[in-house]
């Protein structure tokens, strides 16, 4: 038997060393190439977000002074992280500031939908942000033989074509809708919910809210000077229960505020821009004030007579807009809704007196 020699052996262990050798560095290689593109990807994505951020942040200041508008934005593959106060896309934040705000707490799909509502309180105050994906539906629901039982079927067509939506008036309507195309439901109520959860199926329970609107009073007589409470729900075990059993509702005045509950991801998103939106309100409460009360020194310069009608709306309105004052917080929503209303009226008799208005 023939033995290999020290000289062949030496040759199949260098060769074995230049394979080994090969892998190695052909790994190191292949790991480097990888790691580049994958350092790529994520710069080119970080681009994107920064530059899609950039332009959803210039969007919202344009659409925020733009009362009654509504725009659609493409966002295609992109998943947007709301919340009262800022917005991310990917690794890039942005801060709301100052700005109210009502929208799902995720933003995604085809398109984005932003519709700015005017606030007022009678007076004006600031404008509303309402945000969503065309991928979140929003359900109205009819009842009959109740107070002001129109509000679904108006707060239905005053939302933009655009958005997402429908009206049903039986909960069996609702087997129509296929909720497995949307990722997010948001129904509206006038009454208590009733079996409708039930009928939303294909879409996981969480991601399933509902609202009923309480209204109390209007001024004015129309359902955007309505005033009363909000109740937020969401599905749990096949029903509507409320979010939060400790504090059942939260006020709202106006339309604009209405249609912030139907836009806002629950209870706590609707309370946080509830705050921000009491501050503004108050500071155009103040702000009234001091019309009304130049108002009242040019009467006076007029030699108008102090019991006149012109002099007795301008007294009064100053103390409605008291009331309304230490209201801000809307804590006294019936105390906020009388002096509105008053206010509202006498504003009303200066201008059939073709008087400078109170506001």
């Amino acid at each position: 038997m023939s033995r290999a020699s020290p000289r062949g052996k030496r040759g199949i262990m260098e060769v074995q060393f230049s394979w080994i050798f090969i892998l190695v560095v052909g790994g190191l290689i292949l790991l480097f190439f990888v790691a580049m593109v994958n350092s790529q990807r994520d710069s080119a994505d970080t681009k994107f977000s920064a530059t899609l951020a950039r332009r959803l942040q210039s969007i919202m200041t344009g659409v925020e002074v733009s009362a009654g508008t509504a725009h659609e934005i493409a966002i295609p593959k992109t998943k947007i992280l709301v919340d009262c106060n800022s917005f991310s896309i990917g690794k890039t934040s942005r801060v709301f500031k100052n700005r109210i705000l009502y929208s799902p707490d995720l933003i995604k799909g085809r398109e984005l939908f932003t519709w700015t509502v005017r606030w007022s309180a009678p007076f004006p105050v600031t404008n509303l942000v309402m945000m969503t994906s065309s991928d979140v539906i929003y359900v109205f629901v009819n009842s009959s033989g109740l107070p002001f039982e129109e509000y679904p079927q108006q707060l239905y067509e005053e939302l933009p074509d655009n958005i997402t939506k429908r009206i049903v008036s039986r909960a069996s309507d609702l087997q129509d809708i296929d909720f497995s195309n949307y990722y997010k439901v948001k129904m509206v109520f006038i009454d208590d919910p009733g079996s409708e959860a039930a009928y939303v199926t294909g879409i996981p329970e969480v991601d399933v809210k509902a609202i009923k609107i309480e209204p109390q009073a209007t001024y004015g007589g129309t359902m955007e000077r309505s005033y009363g409470q909000i109740r937020f729900y969401r599905k749990r075990s096949g029903s509507f229960v409320l979010e939060d059993a400790a504090e059942p509702s939260l006020p709202y005045v106006g339309l604009a505020m209405m249609a912030g509950a139907v836009f806002a991801e629950g209870e706590e998103m609707y309370g946080c821009s509830l705050a921000k939106a009491s501050s503004r309100l108050d500071l155009g409460i103040l702000l009234t004030m001091d019309r009304a009360s130049g108002l009242r020194k040019l009467l006076h310069f007029a030699n108008l007579e102090p019991g006149s009608p012109l002099s007795g709306c301008v007294y009064y309105s100053l103390m409605n807009l008291e009331i309304m004052h230490d209201n801000s917080d809307l804590s006294d929503l019936v105390a906020f809704g009388n002096a509105a209303q008053e206010l509202y009226r006498q504003n009303e008799v200066l201008e059939e007196y073709s008087c400078p208005l109170i506001y």
